[in-house]
Parts: structure tokens; C-alpha cells; sequence
């Protein structure tokens, strides 16, 4: 949901735009053509590839046009959901949005949000970074202050607007506290367990006559289960990009993995 009231009145503008536009995953031809024509009408250099992702070149601030570029990514598609009740073509239609006591809604079908991911990305300020190439917080450590409150400060508006919904977050690293408010937490009601789901798909990569020597991926997480609220996944991004399904991960011929 978004507020109709949002400070920056623009924003909610190109976001209706969006919406009108079908993008589905693998049909992003039309969403591409929009940033392109985006970029175009206000004279800025572009590049689009063949799958249709679009890179958009703003030039630098006055006096900072020797510094290194910052690049921000985003996912052009969108997911596909809507209720069991309502009928929707998303490959063809776009996203109906209502308004209601001051927040757009979509009608029967999701917002075309994708799942927050690199959530690790965010809370710290050297991640994926190299020494040098990050700046400490006042506090002279790697956390990034600003993301810990804008995680705070989002789950408890989404608590206090809609006390049902669930946030889970798909976060990797040992952050503290991800779950539930207290001691300072981040407030997600339930957080990935990556680590028993990447033990998990290396087990059963072993011949069974073996895995009798590797229990440890399976009791492993036992020792820190109870540390956050975690949820158990499989995750989808673990089949795709050539990372083969579950039944293909497994040992042996088809007849032995049954």
C-alpha cells in the first residue's frame, strides 16, 4: 500500500504510471519501453539489452563529477498474485488501484511488489565492500544506522495499519534482533533460516550410504534455532539461474533418488 497523502506527490504519480503497465516476469518489454521513453524526454544517456533490463545514466553533481558513479538497482517485473476470487490477466492488464481512507490499494491483486531481499546489504555499511570503501557510522562500526530505523520505523507503520500482515525477512547474516521489537530489534515477525536451508540442499547432495558421516547439516542449526523467530524455507531463487530443481540436486540416477 502506499499513502495518496506520500510528501512527494510525483512519486505517487510514477507509480500510477507503473501500474497501468502489464510487466510480468519475462514480458518486461513494455516497462522497458517506459524507462527508455523516460529517459529520453528528459535528455538523459540510457542503455537497454536484450532481455530489456535498462541502465540509466544521470550526470554527476556539480563538483562531485570525478567521483565514482553509484549505481541503484531495482526489479522491473512484478509478482503475479492475486485473489482466488478475482479475475486478472497480468500478461495484458495492468494493476487496478483504489484509493481508500487516504491509501492506494490494489484491487484483488498485489501492489507488484517482489520480495525484499539483501537485507544484509542494508544493515551493514562494508558489506560486499572492501576496506577503504566504506565510512564507519558515529559510532565507529559497520552498522548502518538509518536502515536499522527505517526497518523499525516500517514494521511498526505496517503493524499499526494492518495488524494481521506478516513480515518475514530473507536476511543471511548474524544480525541480532532481526525478529520482534524488543532489545532494539528490527520488528519482522520471522526471519529466513538460510543457513538450515543451504546445509539442508548440501545434504541431500550426498550419497545416502555417506550421509551418516554429515548429520551435522541437519542439527546444526538446533544450535542457534532459537536465537530469532525463523521460518524454514526453500527458497525459489535456489532452482533458478541454472541451479537445477530439488530432485536434480539430489544423489544419484533417477532411481536413486527415489
Amino acid at each position: 500500500m502506499l499513502c495518496k497523502d506520500f510528501a512527494y506527490r510525483g512519486l505517487v504519480n510514477y507509480f500510477e504510471e507503473i501500474s497501468a503497465i502489464p510487466r510480468p516476469s519475462f514480458h518486461e518489454e513494455r516497462i522497458a519501453d517506459y524507462l527508455c521513453a523516460f529517459a529520453e524526454e528528459r535528455g538523459l544517456e540510457y542503455y537497454r539489452d536484450e532481455i530489456h533490463n535498462v541502465f540509466i545514466k544521470l550526470p554527476a553533481s556539480e563538483g562531485r563529477e570525478g567521483e565514482d558513479a553509484v549505481l541503484l538497482q531495482g526489479h522491473t517485473d512484478m509478482v503475479c498474485e492475486k485473489n482466488s476470487d478475482v479475475e486478472h490477466d497480468f500478461l495484458n492488464e495492468g494493476i487496478k488501484l483504489l484509493e481508500k481512507d487516504g491509501w492506494l490499494r490494489a484491487d484483488g491483486t498485489t501492489l507488484g511488489a517482489d520480495n525484499g531481499v539483501a537485507v544484509a546489504a542494508m544493515l551493514y555499511l562494508d558489506c560486499d565492500k572492501a576496506p577503504g570503501e566504506w565510512i564507519p557510522n558515529i559510532y565507529g562500526d559497520n552498522r548502518n544506522l538509518e536502515s536499522i530505523a527505517f526497518f523499525r520505523k516500517l514494521n511498526s507503520t505496517v503493524k499499526r495499519i494492518c495488524p494481521h500482515a506478516f513480515m518475514i525477512a530473507e536476511e543471511s547474516s548474524a544480525f541480532g534482533n532481526v525478529t520482534g521489537f524488543e532489545n532494539d530489534g528490527l520488528g519482522f515477525d520471522m526471519k529466513w533460516n538460510m543457513g538450515w536451508m543451504n546445509d539442508g540442499l548440501e545434504y541431500v547432495k550426498v550419497d545416502p550410504y555417506f550421509r551418516k558421516h554429515h548429520h551435522e547439516k541437519m542439527t546444526f542449526s538446533m544450535t542457534y534455532s532459537f536465537t530469532e523467530r525463523y521460518v524454514l524455507p526453500i527458497s525459489h531463487d535456489e532452482v533458478v539461474h541454472g541451479k537445477q530443481s530439488l530432485i536434480d540436486k539430489m544423489y544419484g540416477d533417477y532411481w536413486q533418488k527415489f
